[in-house]
């Protein structure tokens, strides 16, 4: 009688976590993150569990972007603005945050050419290349 008991309260239990879990989703968990550093732009995988569906997703105080989700797997992008932190994903079974900071670096300047030298054609006279210059952070104008 008593083992039997204990056989119901162990299956009730049992069906109690399987329904909280269909209905308010898994407790995430984040067993850990690669790189451990980078820049904006960086891509972090994030594994773990429960990562599905996340709705709100944070590399070092940043919301960051989704890249890919397998709900153990997440790839994520450091965004501008993020500063030394942990990482953090709630789910509608909660939230879980990183036992380890990610490390935001500086992005390195570009200090070499891009490109091939840009030379005129067609000039009639003195072409006066090299006598102006114009330069775009964004590489469109």
């Amino acid at each position: 009688m008593m083992k039997t008991k204990i056989l119901h309260r162990f299956l009730l239990s049992v069906c109690i976590s399987i329904f909280v879990n269909i209905l308010y989703g898994q407790t995430p968990t984040i067993s850990g993150f690669s790189p451990s550093s980078g820049s904006v732009g960086t891509l972090v995988t994030i594994t773990g569990t429960g990562l599905d569906n996340p709705t709100g997703f944070a590399i070092a105080g940043v919301n960051a972007i989704v890249i890919s989700n397998t709900g153990t797997q997440l790839v994520g992008m450091v965004m501008p603005g993020a500063t030394t932190g942990q990482i953090s994903i709630t789910t509608s079974g909660g939230t879980a945050n990183s036992a380890s900071n990610f490390t935001v670096t500086a992005s390195q300047v570009p200090n070499a050419q891009q490109g091939s030298k840009l030379v005129g054609t067609g000039a009639i006279g003195n072409a006066a290349q090299g006598l102006s210059v114009s330069i775009s952070s964004d590489a469109n104008s």
